[in-house]
């Protein structure tokens, strides 16, 4: 047994030593060649396949959360017929290859262009290579809802005591948009259902919502006045129980449904017990002989002092009507210290409500006054302002406490909208922000909250945060019933959806404010000039063109009235009227700044550029030539040097492209063309079309210093083969044959086809030229053997005919 373990711990030493020796070799002999790079899409997958001529040996190194993955390929080294190390891709997954070569190694960096891809790497079967496959990651899709066990959900529970005659409640419900077929309750198409019950004291009333489930927070709701106390709010089963503790008498309820959004609205009416007794009073009802008379007492008081104080708040008013705002607000300061007297420091006599609403009249006198004397400091009306609020809840919260009501209380909401519209004023748009907050949260219901998610998105229109102000001004149009800025409002919709390029979108919220206020956007520059590039965008030139023409007429010297001037030659050029777009383009010129005068310059030039059957191609390449040379720091420079590059291409000057192309990528290596191989490739297209215009005109010596020049840059890898045989058959015809023969070697390693059976050609002629006639016969023999079909046979055979007379002519 020893023996037999022993002697199979020998063979696996064997074995382990026989498979080591192809991994200690394998660096020491011929490396691996990467030839070819292959990108393949299926789908949302897609496929790179790096063709070698070995199976190659690899290690895989990650970082997707980087979007890289490396490919170290040992004892390789990359063989495209190009020489560049890099491989870009136009696909939104991959950016592209870059290979590297370290220590004898060939390094594989691929550059992602998203986080959440997977991959997976395999060797291909019938060539030698390996793939790697890209793909997103799986999403895991979340677990759909739980079955409905209700037809609705309460949403919310809202309470409002503003209204000293009852306390309203406001129940808001929503309900799935589809209900799943495995639910276990159906849909309910009826609206939600409300039951009330009252105990025989009228001390409680519950409310019974069947069908309903309401949210998790609403479970944790508490409110309390003086005429009703929620108690409970609890849910069984389907169905949702709110219990109200009562403390008034007389208690009745009035119902309300709002079908959109649904709601149920109770009014619940009765006599609050603490305000009992001032009722009591007020009625005379069950008086003793001493409470009468001092309740007697209080009211000749109360009827003496508003009579002193009513024409002193008459006299502000006046003077207020008359323009007379510190006359006015001096009054208003007289009737509030006249309705002060007697109060004491603890407010023995309550404040007067005639003199507390003198406070918010010197605030709106101050505001109107600023407003339109066009002041811009609104501290003043703020601290009044901010007085009155402040006195009020004062003299608010004494009277709740004594169960009666203050009259000016309803001012407050005003007030706050006030101060926020002052900051607004101001450009403290934080500030403004928090007076509109405390007004939706506090007064939701009254005017002043509504109207301020008008001016919320105002703000956020200044603030340039576009996607917040259309959500605000949406909330203002959903909330209010007949919008007071209803054109205004989607005025500045349809230029936050054009900030955002939404332009199909901003054009519908144009049409609707034009038709609703079509003079509205003429007293605004800026917002022509949006709404006009709308128009244009979505392509409607004849209103775009009105537009732009009511801006220049209006606001000549405006900021967007120079680009309008361009805009109005781009109508024309876009409709074909190109000799009238340049008109238009030159009266721009004329007018405007050096910056204007250079854009009409250029699409000026861009024009002319286009007709080649005339000679104004050249003007707009002399046009593009100051434009660079003599304003090489303005953003238009950049342009014109590489429009006038393309324009020399398109017209067949060749040389002087490839030299206004070089100075572009010096210039600009950063610039997009240059960095995407762009520029590149459109200099090797111009060196193709000057070598095969030397090569037509059979001017060998200029084709062959051509060649001379630009060989050591771009010619050692051309990728035009027809561009390399045209230069080897120029080079035989000068008798260069070593140059000519190292070409035509150099094409027959990566051309095939008809270059390949011309390259055998004109090396057996090169040949025979050279009097290496047994190389020659060799080769044309060669040839004829390999294509017997080649429509060159005739010409191969006549070559072959020239090479075995002359060899005949010469002595053994």
């Amino acid at each position: 047994m020893r023996l037999f373990r022993n002697f199979l711990i020998l063979l696996i030493i064997s074995c382990s030593t026989a498979a080591g020796i192809p991994a200690q070799t394998s660096k020491t002999s011929d490396p691996v060649i990467i030839q070819n790079v292959e990108l393949l899409r299926h789908g949302r997958q897609i496929s790179v396949r790096l063709l070698t001529d070995n199976p190659p040996v690899y290690v895989i190194t990650e970082n997707l959360a980087s979007r890289t993955l490396v490919i170290k390929f040992n004892n390789a080294r990359i063989g495209f017929s190009d020489g560049r190390n890099e491989r870009l891709f136009n696909d939104p997954q991959l950016a592209g290859i870059r290979f590297s070569a370290i220590d004898g190694d060939s390094w594989a960096q691929f550059k992602l262009l998203k986080k959440d891809l997977s991959y997976s790497v395999s060797s291909l079967m019938e060539q030698n290579g390996i793939q790697i496959d890209f793909r997103p990651a799986l999403q895991i899709e979340p677990l759909p809802d739980p079955p409905e066990d209700a037809a609705y959900q309460l949403v919310s529970i809202k309470f409002d005591a503003g209204n000293t005659d009852f306390t309203r409640l406001t129940f808001g419900f929503t309900k799935p948009a589809k209900f799943s077929a495995t639910g276990s309750v159906p849909e309910d198409r009826q609206p939600p259902r409300i039951f009330l019950l009252e105990n025989s004291l009228q001390t409680q009333l519950t409310i019974r919502l069947p069908n309903t489930l309401p949210e998790k927070q609403l479970l944790n709701l508490d409110y309390k006045d003086a005429r009703l106390e929620l108690h409970a709010l609890t849910s069984e089963v389907n169905q949702t129980f709110i219990e109200l503790k009562l403390n008034a008498t007389d208690v009745s309820v009035e119902r309300h449904f709002v079908s959109r959004p649904v709601q149920w609205i109770l009014d619940i009416h009765g006599t609050p017990l603490k305000g009992k007794i001032a009722a009591d009073l007020t009625e005379g009802k069950k008086l003793s002989p001493e409470d009468a008379a001092a309740f007697e007492k209080e009211e000749k008081e109360r009827r003496i002092r508003a009579s002193k104080i009513n024409p002193i708040f008459q006299r502000g008013e006046n003077a207020f009507r008359k323009n007379l705002y510190d006359e006015a607000v001096s009054h208003y300061k007289e009737a509030y210290a006249l309705g002060k007297e007697h109060t004491g420091d603890e407010f023995e006599d309550p404040l007067h409500p005639l003199s507390a609403r003198a406070l918010f009249r010197i605030g709106d006198t101050i505001y109107t006054m600023l407003e339109r004397r066009i002041g811009d400091n609104y501290h003043q009306a703020i601290e009044a302002y901010k007085t009155a609020i402040r006195i009020t809840q004062d003299a608010e919260k004494i009277a709740k406490e004594n169960g009666e009501e203050f009259e000016t209380a309803y001012l407050l909401p005003h007030a706050n909208f006030r101060i926020g519209r002052s900051y607004q004023k101001m450009k403290f748009q934080h500030e403004a922000a928090v007076y509109y907050k405390i007004l939706q949260e506090r007064f939701q219901n009254s005017i002043e909250a509504m109207e301020a998610s008008f001016w919320k998105g105002m703000s956020r229109i200044e603030q340039r945060q576009w996607e917040m102000a259309i959500n605000e001004f949406k909330e203002y149009l959903r909330t209010s019933p007949e919008p007071k800025f209803f054109a205004v409002t989607h005025y500045k919709m349809a230029q936050a959806y054009y900030q955002l390029k939404r332009y199909i979108t901003a054009k519908e919220f144009f049409d609707i404010a034009r038709n609703a206020e079509e003079d509205y956007a003429k007293d605004d520059p800026t917002l022509l000039f949006h709404m006009g590039e709308t128009y244009y965008e979505n392509a409607d030139y004849v209103t775009a063109r009105e537009i732009f023409r009511l801006l220049l007429e209006k606001y000549p010297k405006a900021d967007f009235s120079k680009l309008v001037a361009l805009r109005l030659g781009d109508f024309l050029r876009d409709e074909g009227k190109e000799n009238d777009a340049i008109l238009a383009y030159k009266n721009a010129i004329s007018s405007y700044t050096r910056e204007i005068a250079l854009l009409g310059k250029l699409r000026i030039a861009n024009i002319q550029a286009k007709r080649p059957y005339s000679d104004e191609h050249l003007e707009a390449i002399t046009v593009y030539d100051e434009i660079h040379r003599l304003y090489p720091e303005t953003p238009q420079a950049k342009e014109a040097l590489l429009r006038k590059g393309l324009t020399l291409t398109l017209y067949g000057y060749y040389a002087r492209a490839i030299k206004t192309l070089e100075s572009f990528m010096e210039k600009y290596p950063q610039n997009v063309y240059v960095r995407r191989n762009v520029i590149q490739e459109n200099i090797d297209e111009n060196l193709k079309g000057l070598i095969d215009q030397y090569f037509r005109q059979d001017d060998t010596l200029a084709l062959v210093s051509a060649y001379s020049d630009y060989k050591a840059k771009y010619l050692f890898n051309f990728r035009f083969d027809t561009t390399l045989f045209q230069t080897a058959v120029a080079h035989r015809k000068l008798g260069f044959y070593e140059e000519t023969l190292d070409i035509l070697r150099f094409l027959e390693t990566r051309s095939g086809g008809t270059i390949g059976e011309l390259v055998q050609l004109e090396k057996a002629l090169t040949l025979l030229e050279k009097e290496d006639l047994t190389e020659a016969r060799n080769i044309t023999a060669g040839f004829l053997q390999k294509y017997p079909a080649s429509p060159y046979d005739a010409e191969a055979r006549q070559l072959l005919a020239k090479i075995y007379r002359r060899k005949k002519s010469y002595p053994n």
